[in-house]
């Protein structure tokens, strides 16, 4: 068994102990010693289960970071159980390769969560949304993780039903292949499962149209070429009888993205944590007034908010952007598309206040602000598009950079 070099004596006895008496010794260990006992279990595990020594080798690395970072015993104690158990099922509908990959992924997002991201896929809005989960709950990712790839469904604290759909709950060429600046298969499993979690609890489509709750589904086809922005991202109704419809917008094309809006990531997110959470989305005042988030009406507003959350624990935020202001306009992603969008010209397919990342049809999109720093009134920016368009630490961007993509001039 791979040990923590730091971890005590009396915490490696009682690793032994609590699964040879099952919660008798865990009943006498202290948080931090309960930590060890499901460190060195899940390690054990990923031992039993792992054919690649590179993985392996990476965990100490990997629980060591995430331990540093996260200061809740008890997220890393569930964090590290829920992903143990998804290893150690008899049975599943994903492979025990394909679990360990999933064990390794989760391990490192929980660590390292700027390592999020959408890759080829438009789901800005859940892949915030997930770095924000992996920041503050990653117990709560975890269990997301493990419940689709055993059963290929999600229970929330409601007990609804969420389906994913079969094909889906494997990795799709970006994730068996996962390197820089693509979406991993954990990322997958959290992105679709967390658009699905929103729209299968809806009886209504993006365009208004009734159908039976839980009768939409968001899906990625395999094998669609990205051509025109076309990803394979579909939402579609199952009817009776198998009939399934494409929801298409006003000239009848494929959605291509979730289509979500902003205060439905916020109601996404708090069915995933299974906790009360404060406002933690953030937008222009006039992106769209029917729905509730954090209203920025001016500059000042926009530093009084990010002290306020910044004290208030409330980090990382969901903010919606403009992709031809502030810092966004000049990120080389956008420097190849700028020319196809008109100044000021509103191009998005979907209602107003629908965050896309499809750069050819939407001018908005979702990015995560990790910290705000007074003192040089800059902010960090956990962007989704591969490390290289992160804007963290030292290469934290001006506030007023941030304003500029945030208010809505036109």
């Amino acid at each position: 068994m791979v040990r923590n070099s730091k971890t005590p004596i009396f915490s490696a006895i009682l690793v032994s102990l609590a699964f040879s008496l099952g919660g008798t010794a865990q009943a006498f260990a202290s948080a931090p010693q309960l930590v060890a006992i499901e460190r060195s279990a899940l390690i054990a595990e990923i031992e039993r289960n792992c054919v690649e020594r590179k993985l392996v080798d990476r965990i100490p690395s990997l629980v060591a970071t995430f331990e540093r970072r996260m200061t809740d015993n008890a997220q890393i104690e569930k964090t590290y159980q829920e992903i143990r158990e998804m290893l150690a099922a008899a049975s599943s509908v994903t492979s025990v390769q394909e679990r360990a990959q999933l064990a390794a992924e989760v391990i490192e997002q929980a660590a390292c969560p700027l390592n999020i991201d959408q890759g080829r896929h438009n789901t800005c809005a859940f892949a915030a949304l997930e770095a924000r989960t992996y920041t503050l709950y990653p117990c709560a990712a975890a269990a997301l993780v493990k419940q689709v790839a055993l059963t290929g469904r999600y229970i929330t604290g409601g007990n609804d039903e969420i389906e994913v759909d079969a094909k889906n709950v494997h990795p799709d060429g970006e994730a068996m292949l996962h390197g820089y600046g693509s979406r991993s298969f954990a990322s997958q499993l959290f992105q679709i499962t967390a658009a699905n979690v929103y729209w299968q609890r809806q009886d209504k489509d993006p365009n208004g149209i009734k159908c039976g709750r839980g009768d939409i589904r968001y899906i990625q086809k395999a094998g669609i070429s990205c051509f025109r922005g076309d990803t394979g991202e579909r939402l579609e109704i199952h009817r009776a009888s198998d009939v399934v419809e494409t929801v298409v917008d006003q000239v009848g094309t494929p959605m291509f993205e979730p289509c979500v809006a902003l205060t439905e990531v916020q109601d996404v997110g708090t069915v995933l944590a299974q906790v009360p959470q404060k406002m933690f989305v953030i937008a222009s005042k006039k992106f769209n007034k029917q729905q509730k988030y954090l209203p920025v009406k001016s500059m000042e507003d926009l530093r009084r908010k990010l002290s306020d959350c910044q004290s208030g624990s409330a980090m990382p935020l969901v903010v919606a952007v403009d992709l031809r202001r502030g810092w966004l306009a000049n990120e080389p992603m956008m420097r190849r598309v700028t020319a196809n969008m008109g100044s000021n010209q509103q191009t998005s397919r979907f209602p107003q206040g629908r965050l896309s990342n499809d750069v050819s049809n939407s001018r908005w999109h979702a990015v995560c602000i990790t910290a705000y720093n007074l003192e040089n009134d800059t902010v960090s920016i956990d962007n989704f598009w591969g490390p290289h368009a992160d804007h963290v630490g030292d290469n934290a961007i001006p506030v007023s950079e941030l304003y500029a993509a945030i208010a809505l001039t036109d």
